[in-house]
Parts: C-alpha cells; structure tokens; sequence
C-alpha cells in the first residue's frame, strides 16, 4: 500500500515538470526561432580559438569588457563546436534554465515542507514574462546560468553539501559579477534561520567564510574590467538617494508584472501618462494583458488583506517571510540600483523573492477551510497564467528581439546572395537612403549596433580581411566599396 502510494505521489511529480516545461516552450517558442545580434557577434568572434591556451585565456580577467568567461566565452565556444547551431544554443539554455527551476523547487520543498509552496513558487517564477529578456538572446546566457549555478549551490548548503556548494559558487560567480551578492544573501539567511545564535551556526562556519572570501576575491576579479564598463554614462555609479528610490521604485513594479515600457510614458509613478500611452494599450493583446494585471494585483491585495487578519493561523510568521522575501529582492538588485541605466534583464534573481512572496499568499488562500477563499486562491492562479501569457506577446515585440532576429537574417539572406560580389571589394559601406530619423534609428546608425559594428564580418565572412563603413560615421566613401543601402537589411 505505502509502494502504491509513493508510485502514485512519483508520477503526479513527473506529471507536473512535463506539463511545466511543455508549458514553458510553448510560451517562450519563439526564442528558438532567435539568432544572433548585437553583442553576440562579439563573442562569437573572441570566442573562435585553436588552441587549449586560448581557452584558458577566457578565465584571467584582465579584459576590457565584463569578466563573464563561463556564460560568456565558453558558451560560445560550446555554439560554435554545434556549427553555430542557433536552435541547439537555445536547448542549452532552456535546459539550464529548467534545471535552476527544479533546484529551486528542492529549495524552497526543503525549507517549508510543503509540496504545493514549492510548485506554486516555480510555476510564478518560471512562466513569467520577464524570462523574455533572459532566454532569447545568448548574450543573456549569463542570467540563466547565474539562476541554475547559485540555485544548486544554495541546495548544496541546505543540505550540508559543501564543495557542492562552493564548486557552484564558482561557477556562478565565473558566469556574472552579481553572484557575489549571494554571500551577503547567505550570511542573512544563516542568522534568522538560526534566530541570531552564533553557537548553532559553527558547522557552518567555515563553508559560509570560504564563499564570503571567494566573493571579496571574485570581486576583485570583476573590478579591472568593470574599470572600463563604467566609464560609460549608464553605468557609472551615481551615489544619488532620488536615484536609489527612482531605480527601486521601477524594479519593484517591473518585478510585480508592470511592462518594461513604463518608465518610458510616465514621468512619474504619480503623475499621469504621456498620451502616447493610451494609443499604445489599445494594441488587443497589450491591453488583455496590462487589464487583467491590474485585477490581478488587485485581487493579490485582497487575498494579503486576508491573510493579516488576526484570526487567520500563523499570520505573523507569513507576514514575515514577505517581507524577508522582499529584503531579499534589494539584496539582489545591489549596486544597480545606482546605475542610471534600467533594465529588466537584471530581475532573473531578484524576481525569485517576488515570486515566493506571491505563491505564499496563493499557497495561504489556497489551503484554507473556507472554500470561497480557496475559489480565490485559484481564480488569481489563473488570472497570473493568463496575464504573463499575454505579457511574453507584448515584450517580445517592445524588447525589439524580433526586430533583431529580422535584421539577421535579412543580413545573412543578402551575404548569401551577394557574397562572390562583396569579396571582391575591400570596404562593406552602409548607405542611408532615409533621413531624419529619431536618434539611434537611422539605418546605418541602427546597423552599427545591431552588427556589433565590424564584429558580424567574422560571422558571415569568417578570415576575410574586408573591412566595414557606416555612413553615420562618415560620408565619404573609400574607393572599391560595396554599397549597401541601409533599408534593404532592415525592411520587416
């Protein structure tokens, strides 16, 4: 009988990862369909190497760009050994990006006990919206394996598997620079686990100073490359304290479901939006989703709302993990806060802690006695599935991915084409042929980013020596040049 049942509860879990991940590739498809763009052709270029000591080259970390040598370098070294197989690059990231989803159920089963906690918090987190800007472009390879990496590595330490969890640590931290925030995060959670108590923590002393000292360490890995990073204006540090709440203020409703696009048509989260926001939601799709949103949140208020009443169990202990969680999601957010430049990208840790929050609060109504409440417990599932459906539709349109994906292969239609005829000149000049354009939008000049400037010809034009020109750099064309109108690559 106890066989049965364990067999029974074994294949209701089977169940539910394999309708989880259909789910989840049925939603984000159309990040199969991406290929490279901007700072992909960068990596693909520094990443083409021949020998054992140039690989070994991505890991010292003196660089004039972001020192990021596991989810940067080595992943594209991993696509081009798969032919610069697009398709088969994005299997790899999904298949990360589901192992970090199953780790973190094991995480959270692990510390409350509690099966449907543990699959309401993956479910919030993993069909959310906000995985647009992490999943589709290679380039942010780095926020899906800083998830899956840190995510095995805190399993670990909860299991008392230490080199586990330190190996993870490293590897976390050889993918991006935040996962030093990890240690802080870690150091947190130790101390309220174990109420303060210095005495209960002593096994877990030495585990906990090793991966404090291997982020001090890696920290100053990051620091000579990120010398360069923030010379630029978005990314130099502005210890400004209306700049801290402004950035605060959008992650938190980027990380609750608010479009990416917000920032953009409101001057402030008070004031009214521009007029160019209400011909925008008038798009089907963008208003199901941004509607149904709003009476989600406002239901999700409800159902907190009842939860903090006095007679409801263990309300206090509940109020608090929200609130730990949302400690939690600024712990995560770090030194970007006071970054200028906003991007949505940078929620794929941050976004966990919302999500637990509100399965919590779902968990909660769920469970209760009161059937209506639990009718309200469901409708709100259903309402966020609904929504964020809807909501990967409208970001994939304003993340400009497909935009991009356009460009690639008009790009590599026309190269294929025309290829014999450019190797005989020494120049590729893009021309405009339409002007007056919003800035960053005119055609050579939206092409120099799109093509990572002259980085693309090592793609299309592997040890050719042909050089590059964009018009928006000069207007003077150097004699035996390929003309390229502009337009022709970027018609949709």
């Amino acid at each position: 009988m106890e066989k049965a049942r364990l067999l029974i509860k074994k294949n209701k879990n089977l169940g539910f990862w394999i309708f989880f991940f259909l789910y989840i590739i049925y939603i984000y498809k159309t990040a199969f369909n991406i290929n490279f763009f901007i700072d992909d052709y960068f990596f693909l270029k520094i990443s083409r190497i021949k020998s054992i000591a140039e690989f070994l080259n991505f890991y010292l970390p003196f660089r004039n760009y972001s020192y990021k040598p596991l989810a940067g370098e080595t992943f594209y070294f991993v696509i081009h050994l798969l032919n610069n197989n697009a398709f088969l690059g994005h299997v790899i990231a999904f298949i990360t990006y589901f192992i970090g989803l199953v780790f973190l159920y094991k995480i959270i089963k692990l510390l409350k006990e509690s099966d449907l906690l543990a699959k309401l918090t993956v479910f919030l987190y993993g069909i959310s919206f906000v995985h647009v800007f992490q999943i589709y472009w290679f380039a942010t390879y780095q926020e899906i394996a800083i998830f899956a990496f840190l995510a095995i590595s805190f399993y670990g330490f909860l299991k008392k598997k230490y080199i586990l969890s330190i190996l993870f640590f490293i590897f976390a931290s050889l993918s991006k620079e935040t996962a030093v925030l990890f240690a802080p995060f870690l150091i947190l959670f130790v101390l309220i686990l174990n109420k303060l108590n210095l005495k209960k923590i002593k096994n877990q002393i030495i585990p906990l100073i090793t991966i404090v000292i291997l982020a001090f360490l890696f920290w100053l890995a990051y620091r000579y490359s990120l010398n360069f990073v923030t010379r630029e204006d978005n990314y130099k540090m502005a210890w400004d304290l209306r700049l801290l709440l402004n950035n605060g203020m959008w992650y938190f409703f980027w990380g609750i479901g608010f479009p990416n696009f917000m920032p953009d048509y409101f001057r402030s989260i008070f004031s009214k939006p521009l007029p160019a926001f209400w011909q925008l939601i008038k798009n089907p799709e963008t208003s199901i989703y941004f509607y149904l949103l709003i009476i989600y949140l406002m239901l999700l208020m409800i159902g907190l709302l009842i939860i903090v009443l006095p007679k409801f169990k263990n309300a206090k202990k509940y109020l608090f993990l929200i609130i730990y969680s949302l400690i939690n999601f600024f712990i995560f957010l770090g030194p970007i806060l006071f970054f200028r430049h906003k991007w949505m990208i940078r929620l794929s840790l941050p976004l966990i802690f919302i999500a637990f929050a509100e399965a919590v609060i779902i968990y909660l109504l769920l469970i209760n006695k009161n059937k209506y409440i639990k009718y309200l417990g469901l409708f709100i599932l259903a309402l966020y599935t609904i929504w964020n459906f809807f909501g990967v539709r409208v970001h994939e349109n304003t993340s400009t991915y497909l935009l991009e994906n356009t460009i690639f292969y008009n790009t590599q239609k026309y190269f294929a084409k025309h290829r014999l005829e450019i190797l005989k000149h020494d120049y590729i000049y893009f021309k405009d042929t339409t002007n007056n354009l919003p800035k960053g939008w005119n055609g050579s000049e939206k092409l120099k980013l799109s093509l990572s400037n002259s980085n693309f010809l090592d793609h299309f034009f592997p040890d050719e020596k042909i050089k590059v020109i964009y018009q928006s750099e000069t207007k003077k064309i150097p004699e035996n040049a390929y003309i390229l109108e502009s337009n022709i690559l970027l018609k949709q």
